[in-house]
């Protein structure tokens, strides 16, 4: 819409630009604590849910590679050096 005008460096006014903005529709900024909340709400819902089950969101998850030894951790004795 603005063509080749080249606000970001002018000396002179950009009212131009100030028009656009004021005549474009808004919508609120999304702060990452606004994304924390959502995953722990979804997380919580989850285990209210499922209590004892691990919940997994990744789409796609079936398509990942193994993860090679070397980086697996041993589980279910409480120890956490890698295998």
């Amino acid at each position: 819409d603005l063509g080749r005008y080249d606000w970001r460096l002018s000396t002179r006014n950009v009212w131009k630009v100030e028009r656009m903005l004021q005549d474009h529709p808004h919508a609120p900024i999304r702060t990452a604590q606004v994304r924390v909340d959502r995953w722990r709400a979804r997380y919580e819902a989850f285990t209210a849910r499922y209590p004892g089950h691990k919940p997994m969101f990744s789409a796609g998850q079936e398509t990942w590679s193994t993860l090679p030894p070397r980086f697996q951790r041993v589980t279910g004795r409480g120890d956490s050096r890698r295998a």
